[in-house]
Order: C-alpha cells, then structure tokens, then sequence
C-alpha cells in the first residue's frame, strides 16, 4: 500500500469514529491505521524538533502515574488520558505531516457539510432521527444547535476547522470561496459557540492583515486575544450566567493549583459517570469541568508541567516565521492553542489529530529551513 493510501486510510478511520462513536471497533481501526503511518525513524528525528513538548509529555506521564501508583486510576482517566498520550507519540512518528493533513481535508468538509445540513434543518423546524435540539441554558435566548453530533461545542469545533482549511483554498472560484466562509460563519452562529468565533476573527484577522510576517504582530495577537476573552469574561460575570460559571470555575481551580502547585494532583479530566447534574458551577466540577484544558493541565501536573506546555506554544508559535503566506496548520494551531486557554477539550479525536500535527509541522518545516539557511550559509563561506 502506498504511503498516499495509509493516510487516507487513516483519514476514513478517523472520520468513522466521527460517525461511529468511540466504540472497540471503529476506535481499534482508527488505532491500527495510525500504527501503519507511524515510522520509528521519524519519532526519534522528531523529537529534535519538539524537545520541550516531549518533555512535557515525559514529565506529565511520570506526575501521572505517581499519583496513580498512590491513588489508583478510574477508567475515565484511563480512556481520557491513554488518548492523549497515544496521539501524542504516534502522530509525531507521522512522516509527511503536510500529506497527512491534505489527507484530513476531504472528511473535514464532510462532517462540516453533515453537521451544517443537520442545523439547517433544525432551523426550518425539522426533527432529525439521530439527534435532538437541547433546551435553552437559563440567560441565553436561543437554543444552541447542536449538529449531527448533538453537540454545539463540537459543531464549532468542526467548522472552525473547516474555515482554516477553506482559507487555504487557493484555486476555488471566489463564489465558492466566500460562500463556503459564510456558511461556515453561520453555522458557528447557530452552534452558539462564541468562543469559535472569537478564534475565528483571530484566524481571519492574521490572515487578512498577513499579520504571520512579523514575530511581535503574531506574538501581540495572540496574547491580546487570551487577555481580552479573560478580562470580557470577567467584567460580564455578574451580566451573563454562561460567564459567572465560567469564572466561578476558573477562580476555584487556580485556587486549587496554588495549594499543590509544583507537582499537582495527578490525572483529572471530565467524567459523567457519578454526576449528571449541571445546573451549578459546583456540580460542573464535580463533573471534572475546568472550562480551560490549561487550568486542567496545572491542576493534573502542576505550574512546572505546565510551562513546558506553555513555553512549547509561544516558541511554536515564534517559529512560523519560516513560512511565508498562511498555510492550514497556522490557523489550526493558533485558534485550537487559544481555545485551550477558556475552554478547549482533548477528548475530540479529529481536532485533537488536527491540532497536533499543525503543531509538529510547523516546528519540522522551521527547523528543516535553520538547517538548509545553515548548510547554505556554510558552503557560501568556503
């Protein structure tokens, strides 16, 4: 088979589990498919690339299992966590990253198309079989739509996605083009996910002011945009239920992180298996919620695990200076980076597959130009 086909093959796997849920048949073929694009030789020259996302990796794996030889595992860590690490190590073996992303594209639009038709119809008053539209949360006027996953977040998530790839579409007649870029803007209004938009008009804005061509200009971007959303959040707390249990959450969690910051409390994520109640902030963390995968990760590791993680972002994010126009895995990366920050999820295999290969293709691309400006500049002495 050739290389081409494993990453389709991966690509079809990965949507199936879109389709199919995360049962032992579709998630074992997913598993198996991303075994066969994986390649030893690469892992090991990878690592030269992310040596500080591999440390993190390293250092959190052992704070995690500290705490689980003390404290045991429930099997939602287990499941939650062993996602994360597979993907984590497996996809940076990935030989041709560029390919392999390429190869997602297709089964994006796919699912974009399925949860878009399923909220279109949603909005005409129909009833689809396979999901239902959820209640109004209290403040909000409006139902979130929830696409053909039954899920607005996921509905968001999906069609960002979709933007970045469609903002990359450099030979699609102009009609198209910004046809495709409206309805996409139109699903993330129906989904109600205004933090997707908030990402949105970061990506749009970089690209549109080719704002990539200059360190400060990403780097100010991006940090305005974390400060701005926090600060927002704040000052409309006591104005808007969404953001007082978004707030309330994150205070109690920075709280909890500063009684055990250096080593943490070991692997926490979202679980539904003793609680279902979520009409209070109190019963959300009960729940695991944190509203930031950040908070998460300081809460799991600790504030030194943690800057790994974080200092891995900003030099990413440094590095891009190699390219010079957008390219798809700029605009997964920036705004699936930021949505960590105020909410964010690793449990989304497809954005999750999505954002780690933008990540380590961006640092291969720039280290592999270093090397060949190096190489050059060495022959142009001699």
């Amino acid at each position: 088979m050739s290389e081409k086909a494993r990453y389709i093959l991966f690509a079809f796997f990965l949507f199936l589990t879109q389709i199919l849920g995360t049962g032992i048949v579709p998630m074992g073929l997913f598993a198996l498919s991303l075994l066969m694009i994986f390649s030893p030789t690469t892992f090991l020259r990878s690592l030269g690339y992310t040596p500080i996302f591999f440390l993190f990796i390293c250092f959190s794996l052992g704070v995690g299992f500290y705490f689980a030889l003390c404290n045991g595992l429930k099997p939602w860590n287990i499941a939650y966590w062993g996602q994360f690490y597979f993907l984590c190590i497996l996809l940076l073996g990935v030989k041709d990253k560029k390919s392999c992303l390429e190869a997602l594209r297709i089964f994006v639009f796919i699912i974009f198309i399925l949860d878009f038709g399923t909220n279109l119809l949603f909005l005409v008053g129909v009833n689809v079989p396979w999901t239902e539209l959820p209640p109004v949360r209290p403040g909000e006027s409006l139902a979130r739509f929830p696409g053909f996953k039954g899920n607005a977040l996921y509905s968001g998530s999906i069609t960002f996605v979709a933007a970045c790839y469609m903002l990359n579409q450099k030979r699609v007649n102009k009609i198209v083009f910004y046809l495709g870029l409206a309805t996409m803007v139109g699903n993330l209004i129906l989904s109600g996910s205004y933090r997707y938009l908030i990402i949105g008009a970061v990506v749009a804005t970089m690209y549109y002011l080719r704002l990539y061509r200059s360190r400060i200009m990403m780097v100010g971007m991006y940090v305005s945009s974390i400060i701005v959303v926090f600060t927002a959040t704040l000052v409309t707390m006591f104005s808007n239920l969404s953001n007082f249990y978004r707030a309330f959450i994150w205070f109690h969690f920075i709280k909890e992180i500063a009684k055990d910051p250096w080593i943490g409390h070991g692997f926490f994520n979202i679980h539904l298996d003793e609680y279902q109640d979520f009409s209070t902030p109190s019963h959300l963390i009960a729940n695991g919620v944190t509203e930031s995968c950040i908070l998460t990760i300081g809460y799991s590791f600790g504030i030194i695990v943690l800057s790994f993680f974080l200092v891995s972002i900003v030099r990413t994010l440094l590095r891009y200076k190699a390219y010079k126009k957008y390219s798809v895995e700029l605009g997964v990366f920036i705004g699936l980076t930021l949505d960590l920050f105020w909410g964010g999820s690793f449990d989304n295999t497809y954005t999750f597959a999505l954002l780690l290969l933008s990540w380590y293709l961006i640092n291969e691309t720039a280290c592999k130009r270093e090397l060949n400006e190096d190489i050059h500049n060495s022959t142009t002495d001699v």
